[in-house]
């Protein structure tokens, strides 16, 4: 197996998404307030559930979050991010159980296109920041498992928007 490793071309396109989230949610939250938070959140929520659902589908065991988990990271490798595979050792896992779950996302999924440095770059302030990933990575994550499976419950334990050195989760299937 080939080690992973970073690059900074796919690193710089994948920028161009939470730039462009924030270039239209910024904007609409500022004239409409929490009516527009509210819209956001549910959207984001609603588009994580659906690809939650389209995993459950591929899926031979709802209750097993390594299967989720790995059909998640071949999900984004399918779409050219940049990700280590789950067997790699640059995915820094902490719990690799069938019901139980964790790992640093300094290396893996959205958070390899460093979203926090992105909105930096824009000028926004760390207020701003967490609120952009309240409305977007908090709310697709909940959502992806949820629509997986309804029994997944899900926290970030550590979030980088929020000024967190990088993002952590943790889920575990309710009993």
């Amino acid at each position: 197996m080939a080690k992973w490793k970073l690059n900074p071309a796919i690193r710089r396109a994948e920028s161009s998404g939470p730039a462009m989230f924030a270039q239209i949610a910024l904007p609409i939250i500022e004239r409409f307030g929490d009516e527009a938070k509210k819209i956001v959140y549910d959207t984001m929520y609603k588009a994580g559930y659906e690809k939650g659902q389209r995993f459950a589908k591929k899926a031979k065991d709802r209750n097993d979050l390594l299967e989720f988990e790995r059909i998640l990271i071949e999900d984004y490798i399918k779409s050219g991010s940049n990700t280590p595979s789950f067997d790699d050792p640059a995915r820094k896992w902490l719990i690799k159980t069938k019901d139980k779950c964790s790992y640093n996302l300094s290396l893996c999924g959205g958070c390899e296109s460093n979203i926090p440095e992105v909105w930096k770059g824009m000028g926004l302030d760390a207020k701003a920041i967490r609120m952009l990933s309240d409305l977007s990575c908090v709310p697709y994550d909940h959502g992806m498992r949820e629509g997986f499976n309804p029994k997944i419950k899900f926290k970030f334990a550590k979030l980088a928007p929020h000024g967190d050195p990088c993002c952590e989760w943790y889920e575990v299937i309710e009993k």
